[in-house]
């Protein structure tokens, strides 16, 4: 894998071998944010949430192309480690970078996320995980007052699951579906925070 655009654009991202990581492949991570940007506009300067970090590919993606603040969670130990390894890689001291390894389910977010209010946020659960424990991540954040108006959420699941059932019940909490795409067996919802 590697990064795709911006800064480190080229710059090779290890993935653990094994089942623990499904990390979204450069051609789906090279659509998806084509579309964020057509959505949101420029990164330069955001701040953002990776939830389910793996390898750190999203984040990283956001940073190389501008964004300025960075928090993502890990909860798996080998996994976390290999994140790590791949910030390293990238010696970036311009951007605020936070890795954690903890589970975002069970965060604390008035202590992490302290001044920051996310303008991007990545959601790439393992599939096992519902958008319901999404929404009521989202739903904890807003209670921090810790997203931005305007925010845009990228939720990636398998194409299999519909997200349907669910448009109206984010809806209900401020998080309004914008756009939808499928790439094979990935499928990718962008939602936005008025």
């Amino acid at each position: 894998m590697r990064i795709i655009a911006g800064k480190y654009g080229g710059r090779k991202i290890d993935v653990p071998k094994g089942l623990e990581v499904r990390p979204t492949i450069d051609r789906v991570r090279e659509a998806m944010f084509s579309s964020l940007i057509s959505i949101y506009g420029s990164i330069d300067g955001a701040s953002v949430l990776d939830a389910f970090a793996g390898s750190g590919a999203l984040g990283f993606e956001a940073i190389s192309r501008g964004a300025k603040n960075l928090i993502s969670f890990e909860n798996n130990k080998r996994n976390y480690e290999n994140l790590v390894e791949n910030y390293q890689m990238l010696k970036d001291d311009d951007s605020n970078i936070k890795l954690l390894f903890a589970d975002v389910k069970k965060a604390k977010f008035e202590h992490v996320c302290q001044n920051i209010k996310f303008d991007l946020l990545f959601f790439d659960p393992p599939y096992e995980n519902l958008p319901s424990d999404v929404l009521d991540i989202l739903k904890a954040l807003v209670k921090v007052d810790a997203i931005s108006n305007g925010a845009v959420i990228v939720y990636e699941h398998a194409s299999k699951d519909s997200f349907d059932a669910y448009v109206e019940l984010f809806a209900m909490d401020g998080f309004s579906l914008v756009n939808s795409k499928e790439y094979n067996e990935v499928a990718v919802e962008y939602l936005k925070y008025v």
